[in-house]
């Protein structure tokens, strides 16, 4: 699927909605759109306000949508990295869902993914907190800025435990099936649990292929999903998402710092092997095995 966007003034918008005969939205519950159509050839067409322009989403198979675009817009380019990303500005300033994983290459504790919604004056929010490409935000800001996110953020998170990996192994089911599957589970609860629109896209950081993604997690729901590789430099809900799932992990980290009674390093090197075999000896097999993959090499050397 192709995703084209653009901001245009009232005059332009009101061109476009007589084009289509589209009727006003005019309900409490949606009070950012303006009106949203599909057309004959399956052209998503969504259009929401802000405080002075207006945002106008098309989406849909590559030569429909680009037919549907050309009709108000020459020469149209469809999402993908601006100049805006290359000179530190978001690719997308307004509505908009993202997602983003943490605790893939650790091995202790398990894999930790949040969604987020964000709207205009919610990025301005984030952006006074100076979160910006996250993957570069030191824990100790996370955990200053996260708190003061989760009072305001829409968001839905949770955390795949090392128990519950085991099981989705013993299924075949690889990383990125699981990455794939719980990403879409994340998207789904946030927009049900809010009642966000179907139009608003879906912004994943690439942890594989767009076709693949499709065929693990076999999405429901009719949202524009666009695929970015480090996306958290690109789109505000990536970037928002991977700082809350960061501080979930970082505030559970905590808590297994503290049951063990030990400062566990992360990732997965030599050092994570000294300490792993460290604590099973002074704590035995039985109480570690909850806090880590099985899956991951660490483990295996022991085994």
């Amino acid at each position: 699927m192709d995703y084209y966007k653009f901001k245009i003034d009232e005059s332009k918008m009101e061109e476009i909605r007589d084009f289509y005969n589209a009727e006003l939205i005019e309900s409490s519950k949606r009070p950012y759109d303006v009106f949203d159509i599909t057309t004959y050839d399956k052209v998503h067409i969504a259009c929401y306000r802000s405080k002075n322009q207006y945002t106008i989403v098309f989406s849909g198979e590559k030569d429909a949508v680009k037919s549907e675009v050309e009709i108000f817009f020459k020469n149209a380019i469809k999402i993908t990295q601006s100049e805006n990303a290359i000179n530190g500005e978001w690719e997308d300033n307004s509505f908009q869902i993202g997602s983003d994983e943490v605790g893939i290459g650790d091995f202790f504790l398990g894999f930790y993914i949040c969604s987020c919604y964000l709207d205009n004056q919610d990025i301005q929010f984030i952006d006074s907190l100076g979160v910006k490409d996250s993957k570069k935000l030191s824990d100790s800001k996370i955990e200053e800025i996260a708190p003061i996110l989760l009072k305001r953020i829409k968001k839905h998170a949770i955390c795949i435990s090392p128990t519950k990996l085991d099981e989705y192994k013993a299924k075949n089911f690889s990383t990125h099936v699981i990455l794939a599957k719980a990403h879409n589970f994340c998207h789904e609860e946030l927009i049900k649990k809010y009642k966000l629109s179907s139009d608003i896209p879906i912004y994943i950081d690439q942890f594989e292929m767009e076709n693949n993604y499709i065929k693990y997690a076999n999405p429901r729901l009719k949202n524009p999903l666009i695929f970015k590789t480090k996306g958290e430099s690109f789109y505000p809900s990536i970037a928002t998402s991977s700082c809350l799932a960061r501080y979930f992990f970082l505030e559970d980290w905590k808590k297994m710092n503290e049951h063990f009674n030990m400062e566990i390093p992360k990732g997965a090197s030599s050092e994570v092997d000294k300490t792993y075999k460290a604590l099973v000896k002074k704590y035995g097999q039985q109480e570690v095995d909850p806090y880590v993959k099985h899956f991951f090499r660490n483990y295996k050397l022991d085994s």
